[in-house]
């Protein structure tokens, strides 16, 4: 399993700058940000969630 993994992690984050991976993370980050209803000021910690896609995420 983690030869899978480490075979990915090469390309995983330029697939975000894709077309289709563009889309993929404005779907998930408007699910996040709809499931935790984020307030001023409200703190999250994101572990072991992939290379931090979500660092910065509007909201938060």
């Amino acid at each position: 399993m983690r030869q899978l993994f480490d075979d990915k992690a090469g390309s995983y984050d330029s697939w975000y700058q894709t077309a289709a991976g563009r889309f993929v993370d404005r779907v998930e980050k408007e699910a996040i940000l709809a499931y935790l209803e984020p307030r001023p000021g409200m703190s999250v910690l994101d572990i072991g969630c992939g290379t931090g896609n979500y660092w910065g995420l509007s909201g938060l």
